[in-house]
């Protein structure tokens, strides 16, 4: 039930980039319990002749709630290099076992520079899905460019990632070299009110080490929007014992 996002916040020529590997995975939050579904709604007769009972169809469950686990970080340039910056996401993608996606804020190197970086995933890791991201500093919800690229307000992207922060679903391995300098960064983020112009690349970095948090922040993003959350999980079965 676990999936791993490679998130890249690009900058442009003259700045840096920040690389983000998080983990969204659900963790027990109880005891192992049995749980017995309610029967459907037929009558008795029918219930007992075409379908099991309920207890055929128990299960062990533990309660869970789903947590982004920071693994990885590293920032690159300035400059940034796009070719050395896929060459970097090639790497890393093709390193990771099970479930990956790439996510990508190109509000600095806009459609082509997405456009290499995604050629430079697919050649490490075939099928892998991409998301692009371009980070307003206007209000409002979510939507897309022509080039499919989604606009997301920076405020959803930084609160949402503080308020995760904050509850404990946000978790930054502390041997990371970066983990100390993204929290800090977390801790000191004020919120200013939005720009009126959507075009307007102002607020889309505003702190030293912005590119950090944005990579960290579009999975948790992406995650909470798009990604079903289970509460909880299910155990395996216990092997048959064998007779010898």
């Amino acid at each position: 039930m676990s999936i791993t996002f490679v998130s890249v916040s690009a900058g442009g020529w003259h700045q840096p980039s920040g690389l983000a590997v998080v983990e969204r995975l659900a963790v027990p939050t109880s005891a192992a319990y049995t749980y017995i579904p309610d029967p459907p709604a037929t009558s008795p007769h029918r219930y007992r002749a075409q379908v099991p009972r309920p207890v055929e169809l128990a299960e062990q469950r533990q309660d869970a709630r789903v947590e982004y686990h920071v693994r990885y970080l590293q920032r690159h340039g300035p400059p940034t290099r796009i070719g050395r910056l896929g060459s970097i996401i090639a790497r890393i993608v093709s390193e990771i076992a099970g479930d990956v996606v790439l996510l990508l804020d190109c509000t600095a190197i806009g459609a082509p520079g997405y456009k290499r970086l995604a050629q430079a995933a697919a050649d490490a890791r075939d099928g892998i899905p991409v998301m692009g991201v371009l980070v307003s500093g206007a209000a409002g919800g979510t939507s897309r460019t022509g080039d499919g690229l989604r606009v997301a307000p920076r405020q959803h992207l930084i609160v949402e990632l503080q308020s995760l922060f904050d509850s404990g679903r946000l978790k930054v391995a502390s041997a990371l070299p970066l983990a100390a300098t993204l929290e800090g960064e977390l801790l000191a983020f004020q919120q200013k009110p939005p720009r009126i112009d959507p075009s307007s690349l102002d607020g889309w970095r505003e702190g030293q080490y912005d590119d950090l948090v944005l990579a960290t922040a579009l999975p948790v993003w992406a995650g909470e929007r798009h990604l079903y959350s289970p509460d909880h999980i299910v155990l395996p079965e216990p092997a048959p014992l064998s007779r010898g």
